[in-house]
């Protein structure tokens, strides 16, 4: 039965009647895929018997006429895909004889029929019976077969794709790299230049998964030997080369010429380390002349991060050839200052920088180490502290670490404890992940950052330097996405905001403020061509006009963009709410500073919080793209000049927070200003005083209750004593039993006669924000909306005729400016 259902794939074995193929091949292998989900492997003996039958029928009809090839070809394949199917099944636990399968893919390999697609599903069906972890395989016909492979006709693109996808194999070295040499050594030799370079791509790719490159100076410098005795790459007499040497000589360029494509000398530098036989002597020379030649085109803006991203792959090639201390006289370290100062937060430029400082440190070099060194290097990268990226973070701090910081002695009291840099606390933490099983860990190093403990670790300097250090850091730790972190460093934060002096810890808070303020419009101007232009990479930079460079080019690209584009989210919105968050456990401390508060609050409202909520918008821009319709009949010109303004119109058009996101920033930062004691000597205080009063109408209760505190600030004794009833008519629970006890008519006396001029207004915004509230939990649900509202407005019968007015001015006040003659002509 088996066997006929095989026949069934194609016509050279199902002559005289004409089905559809591919989905009798569909059928087949979900058949397939069903029986490997539930029949034991000893019963699958006649399921592989009868495949390898019609195998070796279907190979031995290829190739007798032309017509009948190219059908028995395509019904191969159909076979193909199905015993593929069955060999990958949960790593070949169903495979009953794998050796038979595997020569039997190899002879079906060597055969000279074959279409392409045919081709990459045998590779794909040997690469599962070699990478199997249920299939047990002679070391011997895995060398056998790998060799055939790699002898075979086989398209170069197939084989190259076979080995990548083979670096995982069990003893690869042992089994698989020989003949991968060998394959490469005859690509070099080819004189193709495309072969070339899919020669280097294979061997980089090889490199990179068994022995990447350091990412930070702690790491060891893995070697991975790469032999090719023996093995010249022209068959031209005096121009035979060794492959090492070919290698070597595409970092050999003349100094004049400009470095237009930098993936072929990156190539070379991640090979170097490992390629045998090959001189150290002979390439450190080289090495450093390129190095050098990166880095002055960097000092002259010749070139950028490309090259910057190279170079330090070039300085770690050169610190794994060399072990001695020789560093200094191959790459200058002003030549490393320069590289710093131009690119302080690029992870490639402090990669190079922490790579160099580890090995002086390791050499004893203590002269490039000093404390007035660290101060030098410390105003270069002290930003970097605050980073939202953790690589950033972590290459700085051990940049500062490597240094010989002067701290102060330790007291007679101290002296059992060990003496340690604040640098070096920092790195500790930063070392430890933020997870549920360490960041207990993490907060144990974090907690030697409190103001008053961090003193003794503080390096000598001048004022407000290094006390800044730990408050940078901490701050930094709020962009870890992990929740039970914030509080303790929000704790910490607030001692340094109680312990440092004023104007040192608000240069430092005021600047994070800012910078979030600033990334969060960013984000809401960045349109779709934005994201185009941010997808495209570094493609634009000097030195990536990599055509020419085929798969090694691409690799080059790809590899550039892992390091330019961190993989971490950053919640910036969650990070801006926790400084506002923590600023309100301190408003002593900042509100002398309502020059620069003010100013973020009210540039919040006007940029975020508007566009995000129309409802409390003053304006709205009502304007489509589809307004341009009626101008069709107009001169062509004209409709292209129009059609410009419309493109450039929907660039410029602004996303917007979700209205939920924007009421949680906006109560963030309008806690801070509850806090303040003296409300009437802020900065702006008047545009601020406009605002609370505004934001009593809005319909959310919990930016009623907020806009209620800063309002209360003002300490007016017309509305203090009322102060209770007008928080229990803002709680659900309360506000039924609230407005019928608050009765404001004159006959109950509950309001003064006195009050009443200052505390109604405010109380007729109160209620107008509850009558416009139609969603919510409890009370506020909007079943109970039609309910609240006959409650509300059986309220205000009792209050005066004037007082009415004010509620019937907040009813109209979106159109009240037509009545005033002040609107737009109709």
């Amino acid at each position: 039965a088996l066997s006929v259902a095989w026949r069934k794939l194609g016509p050279t074995t199902n002559r005289g009647v004409s089905l559809p193929w591919d989905a009798v091949r569909d059928a087949l292998d979900h058949m397939v895929q069903a029986a490997a989900s539930y029949v034991d492997k000893e019963h699958f003996l006649v399921l592989w018997e009868s495949l390898q039958v019609s195998a070796e029928q279907l190979s031995d009809v290829v190739g007798r006429t032309d017509e009948v090839t190219c059908g028995a070809v395509e019904q191969l394949e159909r076979l193909l895909f199905v015993l593929h199917t069955l060999v990958s099944h949960r790593d070949g636990a169903k495979v009953t004889e794998p050796e038979i399968i595997c020569k039997m893919s190899v002879q079906l390999i060597e055969s000279s029929f074959r279409s392409a697609s045919c081709s990459r599903l045998l590779l794909q069906i040997t690469s599962s019976l070699l990478l199997g972890e249920d299939i047990s395989l002679p070391n011997v016909l895995i060398q056998e077969t790998v060799q055939k492979i790699f002898s075979s006709r086989l398209e170069q693109d197939l084989i190259l794709e076979f080995t990548k996808e083979m670096f995982t194999m069990n003893q690869f070295e042992q089994l698989f790299l020989p003949s991968l040499l060998r394959f490469t050594a005859g690509l070099f030799g080819c004189g193709n230049a495309t072969s070339r370079h899919s020669a280097l791509d294979v061997l980089v790719s090889l490199i990179l998964a068994k022995a990447p490159p350091p990412t930070d100076g702690s790491m060891a410098f893995e070697t991975y030997p790469l032999l090719f005795t023996g093995q010249n790459i022209s068959s031209k007499g005096a121009e035979q080369q060794m492959v090492p040497e070919l290698v070597l000589s595409l970092i050999k360029l003349p100094e004049e010429q400009p470095i237009t494509d930098l993936s072929l000398p990156w190539a070379a530098l991640v090979l170097l380390p490992h390629l045998r036989p090959l001189s150290p002597a002979a390439v450190l020379p080289a090495v450093a002349a390129f190095v050098n030649h990166l880095l002055r085109d960097i000092e002259a803006e010749k070139m950028g991060r490309a090259a910057l991203f190279v170079a330090r792959q070039a300085l770690s090639c050169l610190l794994s050839l060399d072990c001695s201390a020789q560093l200094l006289s191959l790459v200058s370290v002003d030549k490393v200052y320069l590289v710093l100062r131009r690119f302080p937060t690029d992870v490639s430029a402090l990669l190079l920088g922490d790579l160099y400082h580890t090995r002086l440190s390791l050499s004893g070099v203590s002269e490039h180490l000093s404390h007035s060194a660290l101060l030098e290097i410390y105003e270069m990268l002290h930003s970097n502290l605050s980073s939202n990226v953790s690589k950033i973070r972590l290459l700085t701090l051990r940049i500062f670490s490597q240094f010989e910081a002067e701290i102060p002695p330790l007291t007679e009291d101290e002296e059992t404890l060990k003496a340690q840099s604040v640098f070096a606390i920092c790195l500790l933490a930063e070392l430890v992940p933020a997870s549920v099983q360490d960041y207990r860990e993490k907060l144990l190093h974090l907690r030697k950052l409190r103001h008053d403990l961090v003193q003794r670790s503080l390096p000598r300097g001048p004022p407000g330097t290094f006390p800044q250090v730990p408050l940078r850091y901490l701050i930094s730790m709020l962009f870890v996405n992990f929740r039970p972190l914030w509080d303790a460093v929000i704790e910490l934060i607030v001692s340094h905001a109680r312990g440092m002096e004023n104007k040192d810890f608000w240069r430092v808070y005021y600047e994070h403020l800012e910078m979030v303020a600033e990334l969060a419009e960013k984000e809401l101007d960045v349109t779709d061509e934005d994201d185009r232009e941010e997808d495209s990479g570094p493609r634009d930079e000097a030195g990536c006009d990599v055509i020419e460079s085929g798969d090694v080019g691409v690799l080059f690209l790809d590899q550039l963009k892992l390091t330019s584009n961190s993989n971490e989210r950053t919640d910036f919105p969650n990070f801006r709410s926790l400084l506002w968050r923590a600023m309100a456990q301190f408003p002593d401390r900042v509100e002398p500073r309502s020059r620069e508060l003010s100013p973020l609050l009210l540039r919040f409202i006007r940029n975020e919080f508007y566009p995000a909520d129309m409802l409390v918008a003053p304006t709205q821009d009502l304007r489509k793209r589809s307004e341009a319709v009626h101008e069709e009949s107009e001169m062509a010109l004209e409709e292209e000049d129009e059609e410009e303004k419309e493109e450039e119109a929907s660039k410029q058009q602004r996303k917007a927070l979700p209205r939920r996101a924007a009421a949680k920033q906006l109560i963030a930062h309008l806690k801070v200003f509850a806090k303040f004691t003296n409300p009437r000597s802020l900065y702006l205080e008047s545009s601020l005083s406009e605002l609370y009063n505004q934001l009593l109408c809005h319909q959310d209760q919990q930016i009623q209750r907020v806009a209620l505190e800063c309002v209360l600030t003002y300490k007016d004794p017309n509305i203090v004593p009322y102060k209770e009833n007008l928080e229990r008519l803002l709680d659900d629970k309360h506000f039924k039993e609230e407005i019928v006890h608050f009765n404001i008519s004159e006959e109950t006396g509950v309001v003064d006669a006195s009050h009443r001029g200052r505390l109604i207004p405010l109380l007729m915004r109160i209620l107008f924000g509850r009558l416009r509230s139609k969603a919510g939990s409890k009370f506020q649900g909007k079943a109970s909306a039609a309910t609240r509202s006959s409650i509300i407005l059986r309220f205000l019968a009792g209050s005066q005729s004037q007082e009415l007015g004010m509620f019937i001015d907040l009813l109209l006040e979106p159109l009240c400016h037509y009545s005033q003659g002040m609107g737009p002509d109709l």
